[in-house]
């Protein structure tokens, strides 16, 4: 352990921590936070690389199945979930998050165009990863969402008038 992490161990820690989690516990507090982890190139390739977004609390080798359904020479990176976002109220979660892979995405190509793919709830924070990149006057190429939910509907259905439908088919348009 000590030879990959850099991080000692005592066999009184080793005894006490046996499950696989215990010891990533005491690995996490014993190493910083380094925003090179976050990122993992799942497979080189000679194109501007497309970023994948895993389901939450998942990372990114999890969703090596849909790597493999990409054409060769085509560029992998996952963005892994942070060790160390705060906790926040449940408003602001996704919008925290996208900007942080937001960031990450932007330490590997500072430009876009960016192709995004987002798998469950990975699928929810790549759109919002786009919608901040667009904001900052970046360009988006590629969305793919694997496995989303759809998003909810503000109003109930019940109180929908015709008026409603009507402005949401124009938007369409």
């Amino acid at each position: 352990i000590e030879s990959s992490t850099g991080v000692e161990i005592s066999l009184e820690q080793l005894r006490a921590n046996s499950t696989l989690r215990a010891l990533a516990g005491i690995l996490d507090q014993a190493r910083p936070s380094d925003p090179d982890e976050s990122l993992i190139e799942l497979r080189p390739g000679e194109t501007d690389p497309i970023f994948l977004i895993p389901a939450a609390a998942r990372t990114s080798l999890s969703a090596m199945r849909y790597v493999t359904r990409i054409r060769d020479g085509v560029r992998v990176v996952g963005v892994e979930y942070p060790r160390d976002l705060p906790p926040l109220p449940a408003p602001k979660r996704v919008p925290a998050l996208a900007k942080h892979f937001a960031a990450q995405i932007r330490t590997v190509q500072p430009r876009g165009p960016y192709s995004l793919i987002g798998n469950c709830m990975g699928g929810v924070l790549v759109y919002e990863i786009m919608q901040q990149l667009k904001q900052d006057g970046q360009d988006v190429d590629r969305v793919i969402l694997i496995d989303c939910a759809a998003p909810k509907l503000q109003t109930a259905a019940s109180t929908r008038g015709f008026s409603y439908y009507w402005k949401r088919f124009f938007q369409l348009l």
